[in-house]
């Protein structure tokens, strides 16, 4: 299993796990969930996660279990095996449209762990949208039958607010991108907002784009539309600063007021 570099198990109350679900998911961290042991289960988390975790209560410092190069339970292969496959195959097409690489299998590990350790054990917001693109698939899992996912509603009105602020003017940029009318090109709005940190980002998901870099590239037609959005708003996207926060969430519920 050699791109499963650690292993996190965080036992769970009843219901606590949709609210650690939804942080990791949020995060786009790699993680099961596995409802006969009551766990929920990470891997390649960073330590400043772990920490993040506890601070918000969804992670008891005496009750994780936590691994470095694990070797897999028994009861746990299956999942491993899917976790590092799939890994394996989201890191190669990470490498091909992203870094404009060969789609090849790697000759070495070094290759496939520079691309791990800049998604998976650095912090910020090129890191989290590394991660996105690494954890296709890999995200809610059922530890039970890793094909099978868990999904569940993140009730926040911030959030809410955000999206209903944002994804209007993100609508009308992927009419700019001209891709032949028959062709579905999937843009996905993601917004990780913690007590600390803000950040919005729009991201294709799907392998036929991936597959064209000239599609996957094209994702830039929108960025360029929506780059000016946020500045002309005074909006941010990209900030670890609380007061900037607060303030764009202010006139959002003041906005929605008007509405």
């Amino acid at each position: 299993m050699e791109h499963i570099l650690n292993f996190l198990s965080i036992p769970f109350e009843p219901t606590m796990e949709v609210k650690i679900s939804n942080w990791l998911s949020h995060g786009h961290y790699i993680h099961a969930i596995d409802y006969e042991r009551n766990c929920v289960l990470v891997f390649n988390i960073p330590h400043k996660a772990i920490a993040q975790l506890i601070s918000l209560g969804l992670c008891d410092y005496d009750d994780f279990s936590y691994k470095n190069h694990p070797n897999p339970p028994k009861h746990y292969v299956k999942l491993f095996r899917y976790v590092d496959w799939f890994l394996f195959e989201n890191i190669g097409a990470y490498r091909w449209f992203a870094q404009r690489q060969d789609y090849r299998a790697f000759s070495t590990y070094a290759e496939r762990f520079a691309i791990l350790d800049a998604a998976y054990f650095h912090d910020g917001y090129s890191a989290w949208r590394v991660r996105y693109y690494l954890s296709r698939n890999l995200m809610g899992l059922n530890a039970k039958n890793p094909r099978r996912f868990f999904h569940y509603d993140d009730d926040n009105e911030d959030l809410a607010l955000i999206r209903k602020a944002v994804i209007p003017p993100l609508v009308e940029a992927e009419k700019k991108l001209k891709v032949p009318a028959t062709f579905r090109y999937p843009i996905d709005l993601e917004v990780w907002l913690d007590h600390d940190r803000l950040y919005i980002g729009w991201f294709v998901n799907d392998l036929y784009v991936y597959t064209f870099r000239g599609l996957f590239e094209k994702l830039s037609i929108v960025t360029n539309e929506m780059n000016p959005w946020f500045e002309q708003n005074g909006y941010p996207r990209n900030t670890r600063n609380q007061p900037e926060i607060d303030r764009f969430l202010a006139r959002l519920r003041q906005n929605n007021l008007k509405d």
